[in-house]
């Protein structure tokens, strides 16, 4: 009896261990993978090749059609070099000429590091003849070494000649790589985006720059790209307190150019910069030898505060590269709030110091918060430019695009000003609420009156508004801005007066 119990025993545990061998093998199999395939018609697939090889046509007739196949130039030996995580197997097409040659021949290597290349095992089908004594033949490598990240095709040398044979096409297939999530700020950043649509994000820009639409099928629908006038270096510069990092998007013209290139500085004021080391992705190609590529720069210097974008010259020309857009991700600024137990956007009221002389007037010009009385979270000090604020360089400004607003207490006020920047004379973020209150308690809208707007550069606008006669009693003023159709980043305050 227990000889019986322990041959089903032995019985069972094989069937899980089976069983569990072939869920094993059924979640290899189920592994996601994809498929590149080239055709040839350009060089931006590839990682690199040699100068000998190039792209031609050898005549459709010949290759069933195709109008692009990498051909040698010369007797040497010539390669090509793919970069692709992961790979798993590949297929090669080739044409070659005269069935009786040696030239039905090519060698694939395979490496981890593109360092120490591998030559690896081929198969091959039985030759084709297509047209004028040429042949079509597929080589193939069902399963690449672990690791493979390179592959390289080499077209080797042969007794027949640089023309032969071809390659037309090449099938790679890999693992299917997780999506990377889009950089996130962190609960303590900010991450600014510049469109390039107007220069309003920006602090300077040299002199030779244009706003341009380059063709959306060139740009992915960018309908405008910062472009050179005339082929000089030239650069533009961003403020912006205590940047952490920044991606740049380009778009440049062939991709043999030296036109895929642009530099980043990064500063703590604004005549110190220190060129900082870039990385960025593997060319995508668009449309019309159009290409985009995203530059980034990590862990800036601490206390950049200036980030300067820069485009060399090159010897393609004024019109490429471009610059598509700007994302700056920078730490929040600290809220400073004044002593209270009281949250920042309600405080208590503060009795008045009867022992010292009463203050008759306030005059802020928003340099710091340690003239208001409270204001609510989403606000913060910044600088948006100091051209389109007459060469102001502190502001208030939404973090977001709700109502936000400030308090200033001064007892018995009768009159406040407030100097304001709005961008757009169009838009409806010249807008602004004013109410006053005795207590801090029951406000009440007060109707202010406004100048002329002033164009001062970029689509801003100045315009100051003004309250007088405030209702007796008035010992707290609160500036609201509403939320608008713009956005949080306009309008700003640039100075508020307050008298008594």
């Amino acid at each position: 009896m227990k000889q019986l119990m322990k041959l089903t025993l032995a019985f069972a545990l094989a069937a899980v261990s089976m069983t569990g061998a072939a869920f094993a093998s059924a979640a290899t199999s189920q592994t996601p993978t994809v498929t590149l395939t080239d055709s040839l018609d350009s060089w931006s697939k590839t990682l690199s090749h040699t100068s000998n090889v190039t792209l031609t046509n050898i005549g459709t007739d010949a290759s069933d059609g195709d109008k692009s196949v990498a051909q040698r130039k010369d007797a040497k030996a010539g390669s090509f070099i793919y970069e692709i995580k992961d790979m798993k197997s590949v297929n090669v097409k080739i044409y070659f000429n005269d069935a009786a040659s040696d030239s039905n021949n090519i060698k694939l290597y395979a490496s981890s590091t593109n360092g120490k290349y591998k030559l690896l095992k081929t198969s091959k089908d039985k030759p084709k003849e297509s047209k004028g004594y040429w042949y079509r033949v597929n080589y193939s490598v069902s399963s690449l070494p672990a690791n493979t990240n390179y592959l390289k095709v080499e077209l080797p040398v042969n007794t027949k000649g640089s023309y032969t044979p071809v390659i037309s096409e090449v099938k790679i297939t890999s693992v299917k790589q997780k999506d990377l999530p889009d950089p996130k700020p962190a609960a303590n950043e900010l991450t600014m985006t510049d469109t390039l649509d107007n220069w309003n994000k920006t602090y300077s820009h040299t002199a030779n720059w244009v706003l341009e639409n380059i063709g959306k099928e060139s740009s992915e629908g960018d309908a405008s790209a910062a472009q050179r006038k005339t082929n000089t270096t030239e650069s533009f510069i961003y403020h912006i307190q205590d940047i952490q990092s920044a991606t740049v998007k380009i778009y440049f013209n062939d991709i043999d150019s030296d036109s895929n290139n642009l530099k980043i500085y990064a500063g703590s004021t604004d005549g110190k910069f220190t060129e900082v080391k870039t990385s960025k992705d593997k060319p995508f190609e668009l449309k019309g030898y159009w290409y985009r590529v995203n530059y980034t720069v990590k862990n800036l210097p601490a206390k950049t505060h200036y980030l300067k974008i820069e485009l060399p010259k090159n010897k393609k020309g004024y019109f490429t590269p471009v610059i598509g857009s700007v994302k700056i991700i920078s730490l929040k600024p600290k809220v400073e709030q004044k002593p209270t137990d009281k949250p920042v956007d309600k405080p208590v009221d503060k009795p008045v110091d009867t022992t010292t002389p009463a203050i008759t007037g306030i005059t802020d010009s928003l340099d710091d918060w340690g003239k208001t009385f409270s204001h609510t979270t989403n606000l913060s000090l910044t600088n948006i430019g100091a051209e389109s604020t007459e060469g102001d360089t502190s502001m208030i400004q939404r973090t977001s695009n709700t109502a936000e607003s400030i308090i200033y207490n001064l007892k018995n006020m009768k009159s406040a000003s407030i100097k304001i920047y709005f961008n757009d004379g169009s838009s409806d973020s010249n807008n602004f609420k004013i109410y006053a209150s005795a207590t801090d308690g029951d406000y009440k809208e007060i109707t202010a009156v406004q100048d002329k707007p002033l164009e001062t550069t970029g689509s801003w606008f100045r315009v100051n508004y003004s309250v007088n006669n405030l209702p007796a009693g008035t010992n707290y003023l609160k500036i609201e801005m509403p939320a608008n159709t713009k956005g949080s980043w306009t309008p700003v305050i640039s100075e508020v007066k307050v008298n008594s």
